[in-house]
């Protein structure tokens, strides 16, 4: 079953794979109709589902274009109601007349070829999945790193936050219906490819409005990962000046930490060192510099160092 709107693009009806991963922030939607034009399932981000949490199994309908390695699926509508999943007779069988779910799935040569080993494994394009995370190889966004830098082997940014990690950003919307809301985060976009997920009463907890600046760490759940300990975070504090002793240092690489008793209760953490921050002198461990805190990109990082 398809529609074509006033945009030109085609309009689908399918379900959300098993293969959805929330962790990750992608999956794939499986459409009968969709699959007999472009001879596979949807590629989806998480981001496209608006204020609806994606869960496997979420009927939806859809629009689809051919990207570079494959159809990839926009503006989202969600056809499941507030109960959940398996209402009415829902879709395939006698409730659309479609075929059965599932058709060729992904896997085997991949998706457009370019996907590797299937889902999670080879990666996609050399960026979704295995161990180059998303970004491809080992200088991809997870395992291998961060343009060679954060991330995994690499430093700031593992592929999964540790429990203590401390991000900042926005609260973007809540839902009160629904009980849930967002926090904007580039540190998250980059993980997960989409803004954090927080539980109603997280955000209730911690007395913030929307547009406010929030600290939060982050913790995984059944449903994915979602944000915990959200606090107020006075942006204002970044433009303080700060002293620190470099704690390490990787000149190659070009990045390091620093070590500051005075930041610490407010970021929780060194401070992350880039050398393009360094204005073209050098450091070395054991250094002492006096900095400013730059938490745009989510991660507590040195600026305006000296």
């Amino acid at each position: 079953v398809l529609t074509v709107g006033p945009d030109g693009l085609q309009s689908f009806f399918g379900e959300l794979k098993k293969s959805f991963n929330p962790s990750k922030g992608f999956g794939f939607i499986s459409s009968p109709a969709s699959e007999s034009i472009f001879g596979k399932d949807c590629f989806v981000l998480s981001s496209e589902f608006g204020d609806h949490y994606p869960e496997q199994g979420m009927h939806v309908q859809f629009k689809a274009k051919m990207g570079e390695r494959g159809p990839v699926a926009s503006d989202i509508r969600v056809l499941d109601g507030p109960g959940g999943f398996g209402g009415g007779k829902g879709f395939g069988g006698k409730g659309m007349g479609m075929m059965q779910w599932g058709g060729k799935g992904f896997g085997g040569k991949g998706f457009g070829g370019d996907f590797g080993g299937g889902f999670g494994g080879g990666g996609f394009g050399g960026g979704f999945g295995g161990k180059g995370g998303f970004g491809g190889g080992k200088g991809g966004f997870g395992g291998g790193g961060f343009d060679g830098g954060f991330g995994g082997k690499g430093g700031w940014g593992a592929a999964e936050p540790k429990q203590d990690d401390l991000y900042f950003g926005l609260l973007k919307n809540v839902n009160e219906e629904r009980g849930f809301g967002h926090i904007a985060c580039d540190a998250m976009q980059k993980m997960y490819g989409r803004d954090m997920f927080a539980h109603k009463t997280s955000i209730e907890e911690a007395r913030v409005g929307t547009g406010q600046s929030v600290s939060f760490n982050i913790s995984s759940g059944p449903k994915g990962p979602h944000a915990v300990n959200i606090k107020p975070f006075d942006s204002q504090s970044a433009s303080m000046t700060f002293v620190g002793q470099v704690k390490t240092w990787n000149d190659l690489k070009g990045w390091g930490f620093i070590d500051s008793p005075a930041a610490r209760p407010i970021f929780q953490s060194d401070i992350f060192l880039r050398k393009n921050e360094l204005g073209g002198k050098t450091v070395a461990v054991g250094d002492q510099v006096q900095f400013q805190v730059d938490t745009v990109g989510g991660r507590a990082s040195a600026k305006n160092v000296r």
